[in-house]
């Protein structure tokens, strides 16, 4: 069996391709609630991150509906949402040790190859808190850059234009609909962590999980990192390996519609 079949089969055996398991009820980090507290610490405007996420890794799952899910890999361009921390771990390993390097990892899709060297573990590369704070600072350095949050966006999924900008169409779509119901808690229940199957749910992303991207996963796109001539920028190189120091308690809620749609004129231009 050749490496890639092997990872295939692992791949089957955390579940994908076979009948789904009962299990009981667990609680699963929110991506997008990471996000928000890792870009209120960078000064990025309000749910911005938050949106990114979303569109990286929005998942449809039984019995909490769509969202952005943390235990989500992308191999090869195929994207993979695992049940726990520990399988994707697993997976991610297996990924690893048969040469697949480009796998694009987490809330925040990081990708391995560029990007793996900058954690202290694969286990901390796919912390949800880590995870966002580093895609924080990536992202306050394109914004440095680049001059603007739209460029940055952009620039994030990718430095081809009209995959940049359908990209930050995507996002701001996401941004406007947190607007809707702002209360994003510090986790998400799953009332099967199972997964059972939705009929209507997407096996893979909406959106294509290119992110911060070894290789893009549209024909004819270029990964800004993918190119091999853009490198991280230097203010970027001391990522902050944490959760932000950020209260999270009631006197910290998200911003108020207004509030956040003020935030995102003042950083658009609207």
């Amino acid at each position: 069996m050749t490496l890639r079949m092997s990872l295939f089969a692992a791949l089957a055996a955390f579940g994908f391709g076979g009948a789904a398991t009962g299990a009981a009820a667990a609680t699963v980090p929110s991506c997008e609630a990471a996000a928000v507290r890792a870009e209120k610490a960078a000064g990025i405007p309000s749910f911005l991150l938050a949106a990114i996420s979303r569109t990286e890794t929005g998942h449809t799952r039984a019995g909490r509906g769509y969202g952005a899910w943390p235990w989500t890999l992308n191999i090869r361009g195929k994207g993979y949402y695992f049940e726990t921390r520990e399988d994707a771990l697993a997976a991610l390993q297996q990924a690893i040790n048969a040469g697949e390097t480009s796998v694009d990892v987490g809330c925040m899709q990081i990708n391995y190859r560029w990007h793996g060297e900058q954690f202290a573990s694969i286990d901390q590369m796919i912390d949800p808190g880590v995870n966002t704070a580093y895609a924080a600072q990536f992202l306050t350095g394109l914004k440095k850059r680049l001059g603007s949050w739209q460029e940055a966006t952009r620039h994030y999924h990718s430095a081809t234009p009209n995959l940049g900008e359908a990209y930050l169409t995507r996002v701001q779509k996401v941004m406007a609909g947190f607007g809707q119901s702002p209360d994003l808690g510090p986790d998400i229940q799953v009332a099967d962590a199972s997964g059972a199957a939705d009929p209507n749910a997407p096996r893979r992303p909406r959106a294509p999980m290119i992110g911060i991207s070894g290789a893009p996963l549209v024909h004819g796109g270029r990964s800004l990192i993918a190119s091999g001539t853009a490198i991280l920028p230097k203010d970027n190189r001391n990522v902050i390996l944490s959760t932000p120091d950020v209260n999270t308690g009631d006197d910290a809620r998200i911003e108020t519609l207004a509030e956040m749609k003020a935030s995102v004129r003042a950083a658009f231009g609207y």
